[in-house]
């Protein structure tokens, strides 16, 4: 059967790598490398995140965006062919909201796919 692809994206510290690292019932690739800009924290996505799980019986593959727009060309290239998009917003830092929208408008202007979106960090 062919793997479902489910893109998670959002602003830098959102909590893709999270979400990924949560759900992935394999091994997680990721590619987390130290910020060279002050974004909030100590290392950074600068390609993706990548695990997968099963979900009844149906592989289930898990991309995770980098989060920073220098890497935003990897958006379009990681949400082709996604069967849905999971735009995660950081929810005590309302600053972010505008850059949610914007990466939002990004993939689904070029790639038409149904999305949701989760707020993180409300137990802080």
């Amino acid at each position: 059967m062919k793997p479902l692809k489910l893109v998670i994206a959002g602003p830098v510290a959102a909590g893709k790598t999270t979400f990924v690292r949560t759900l992935s019932t394999t091994e997680v690739v990721d590619t987390d490398e130290v910020a060279t800009e002050q974004i909030g924290k100590a290392s950074t996505t600068v390609a993706m995140d990548f695990g997968s799980l099963e979900l009844d019986g149906v592989p289930v593959q898990l991309f995770g965006t980098p989060g920073q727009d220098r890497f935003d060309f990897m958006w379009e290239i990681l949400s082709d062919g996604a069967l849905g998009l999971v735009l995660l917003v950081h929810g005590q830092r309302p600053v972010d909201f505008p850059k949610a929208r914007d990466i939002l408008e990004f993939i689904t202007s070029r790639i038409p796919v149904p999305f949701i979106i989760g707020v993180t960090h409300q137990d802080l």
